[in-house]
């Protein structure tokens, strides 16, 4: 099927996943808080919205010197000067660029809940910049600790700052850092619950972490994201990726390739495969992005020694 040229046009409403379940509530949640009714009024805020955060300046004579020790340390230090600028005038106007995507991960995610085994502790987002998914996953499951990890800590103040109005009685707990540097052993006190047994979710991130860990000639960006997910599966996690990209279906089979998985029970699958509209290259001078058309697919990784329910647990 061709992939249309021009950017999305016509009521929000009418994309066909956000028809029923979790989809539609979401866009319901984000309408009733950001109303934004035609694709093409997704635009960046007017005004920025005043954050109690301070973004530091950038020492970037030094971060090139240091270049040659960490050479993901210019673009992950650029990707945290952008994110800083760039979400003050994003709000909760990014979860609309996103929403496709959303919508289909959602749905993915309404239909596997009830068929596990047992209930994760935790629902965690990578990624979230402002939010949106991260508040209505947040009111949707309150007896689920929910946590959101960025890069940026003015996008995470930003959400913050949401999360008073959205989600007053049950906030997210907001976390700054590069996940991909991430551990069990460092995640704070306060979030290791959400942690014993999480569900992940990574939404246009995975490639973008792939990225920066293979400026080594040792490391294939396939294998640094392969590895970023069955680590987390190794360790318990159920983890589901929603990626765009010419061929999805590849890049699972890369990761399953690539992955370093411990047992024989882990396993993969690819619960949706589908063509949505998207944006890229957020930077100041497009500050949602460019809108583009792009094959997607939603792929959930788990261990089922954990999380596969078993003949003695179905119910009858």
């Amino acid at each position: 099927m061709p992939k249309p040229t021009s950017p999305p046009h016509g009521r929000i409403a009418d994309f066909a996943p956000l028809k029923g379940g979790l989809p539609a509530a979401y866009l319901q949640f984000l309408k009733d808080n950001e109303h934004v009714e035609k694709w093409e009024n997704v635009i960046p805020l007017e005004e920025p919205i005043e954050t109690k955060g301070v973004a530091c300046p950038m020492p970037w004579d030094t971060i090139s010197k240091l270049a040659h020790y960490a050479a993901n340390l210019p673009g992950a230090c650029k990707e945290v000067e952008w994110g800083n600028e760039l979400a003050p005038f994003a709000g909760l106007r990014y979860a609309y660029t996103r929403l496709q995507q959303h919508a289909h991960l959602l749905s993915a995610l309404e239909n596997l809940l009830p068929t596990l085994a047992i209930a994760p502790t935790g629902i965690v987002e990578i990624g979230c910049f402002t939010g949106g998914l991260i508040h209505f996953l947040a009111r949707e499951m309150p007896s689920i600790e929910v946590v959101g990890f960025d890069i940026s800590p003015i996008a995470l103040d930003v959400a913050a700052m949401l999360a008073e109005r959205l989600t007053p009685d049950h906030r997210p707990r907001f976390l700054s850092a590069d996940f991909a540097l991430v551990r069990p052993e460092i995640i704070p006190e306060e979030a290791k619950k959400a942690f014993e047994r999480p569900v992940i979710l990574l939404t246009n991130v995975l490639h973008a972490i792939g990225q920066q860990l293979s400026f080594s000639p040792a490391v294939s960006q396939a294998h640094a994201e392969a590895g970023l997910i069955s680590y987390w599966v190794n360790h318990g996690a159920l983890v589901i990726v929603c990626e765009r990209g010419d061929d999805p279906e590849r890049s699972v089979q890369e990761w399953v390739d690539q992955g370093r998985w411990e047992g024989d029970s882990c396993r993969v699958e690819i619960l949706s495969d589908f063509q949505c509209w998207t944006t890229r290259n957020m930077n100041p001078d497009s500050r949602l992005g460019e809108w583009f058309h792009s094959d997607a697919s939603v792929a959930v990784f788990r261990n089922n020694d954990i999380w596969e329910r078993r003949n003695d647990q179905e119910e009858t």
